[in-house]
This record gives structure tokens, C-alpha cells and sequence, in this order.
């Protein structure tokens, strides 16, 4: 994602635009590469506000071309978060640590379910219990199984997923049983999901 010198504007580029398979047309490959880097901002903060292409593309031999198709409705909330900067005694910043986010991104050009996983949350739609559902589905049967969570992996207590498995249970099949340790609201899913995303992501960035 790079800046325009000459506008407000930012501009995705990748090979896999500039070259797509045989059977993706260029804007495909934009759009599934963006709901994966959607799909990061809302792990990183599920605030973060989704951007859309403008379905205007210049292909490597320079020519433009637009797409043209109707745009679905979206609800969008936009929350500011603090930056802290720390300086060491004599006065000078101490410099951020480089981010880790690329190479979670790049981590999923190898692995298809973490892919499936970000173009779930990535999505332009508010992501809704089913999505978590989904992606929590995804990430257990990548891993081997929920009590590797828990056990192996120590990504979260057994408790915090009993919770959130009954709690979605409930919102998702309205005569469930199912009683959870604790009631999570959507936001505390939301959160429990993005943090065992993001840590399947790193261990997976880890691995090269």
C-alpha cells in the first residue's frame, strides 16, 4: 500500500496484481488481497475502518482500466488510538519497533487458512458472530484442535474458550443448551478471536 505523491490517494501494489493466475483477473486479485489486509486492521483493532478499491487499475504495461459495478451499503465507525513516543534521557526518541504486520500478511500468500481466516474478518460488512464462529473454526482445525489453545500453545485459558464457544452457540442457534462459564459480548469475541489470529499469524510468520 504506497502513498500518491500527487493526491490524498494510496495505491496497492503486488505482483500478484501485476501477474494473476490464469483463472483471476487482476481486480480479483486486488480485491482478495485487500480484504486480507482488511482483515489485519480489524485484528489489530476491530474499530478499524475497511477501505475499498476505487476500481481504477493500471496494469505494468501502463494502461488504465476501470470496473464498474454497484457499491454495497456499509456502516463505518472510525476510532482514533493514542501514539506514545519514548525518549531516552539525553532527549532523543527512542525508535518503534519495526512492525510486525508484513510479515504476518506475507505468512498468508503460503498458508490458504490463515488467507481464509483474514478474508473473513476483512470483509466490507460489520463481522458478526458467525464470522468469528468461522474464523475460530478455521484456526482450531489449522492447529490441530481447541485444547491446543489452551494446552500447547497457551494463547488462551480453557475457560476463555468455553466461554466464547457457548456464547456463540447461543447467538448463533437460539434453542442451544449451552451455558457458558461467562456471557461474552461481541466485542469481547471479537477481541479473544483477534488475539489468537494474530498470534497463529506470528507463530506462522515465525516459521518462515
Amino acid at each position: 500500500m504506497i502513498r500518491s505523491r500527487y493526491s490524498t490517494h494510496y495505491y496497492l501494489a503486488f505482483h500478484e496484481i501485476d501477474s494473476p493466475s490464469e483463472d483471476e483477473k487482476f481486480y480479483e486479485a486486488a480485491e482478495r488481497l485487500l480484504l486480507r489486509i482488511n482483515g489485519l486492521g480489524r485484528v489489530e483493532n476491530q474499530n478499524f475502518r475497511p477501505v475499498a478499491l476505487s476500481d481504477e487499475y493500471t496494469t505494468s504495461d501502463g494502461r488504465r482500466h476501470t470496473v464498474l459495478r454497484p457499491a454495497p451499503a456499509q456502516i463505518r465507525v472510525n476510532v482514533g488510538r493514542p501514539t506514545v513516543t519514548v525518549a531516552r534521557p539525553d532527549g532523543t526518541v527512542v525508535p518503534d519497533p519495526p512492525s510486525p504486520w508484513p510479515d504476518r500478511f506475507a505468512a498468508a500468500a503460503s498458508n490458504p487458512d490463515l488467507a481464509e481466516a483474514l478474508e473473513v474478518l476483512g470483509k466490507p460488512e460489520n463481522v458478526w458472530w458467525s464470522d468469528l464462529y468461522w474464523v475460530f473454526e478455521i484456526i482450531t482445525d489449522a492447529i490441530g484442535g481447541r485444547s491446543k489453545i489452551y494446552g500447547e500453545l497457551d494463547w488462551a485459558t480453557k475457560t476463555q474458550v468455553d466461554s466464547f464457544t457457548a456464547s456463540a452457540q447461543r447467538v448463533r442457534h437460539a434453542r442451544s443448551t449451552a451455558v457458558p462459564p461467562r456471557e461474552l459480548s461481541l466485542t469481547e469475541a471479537h477481541d479473544l478471536v483477534s488475539a489468537l489470529v494474530a498470534k497463529w499469524a506470528a507463530m506462522l510468520a515465525a516459521k518462515g
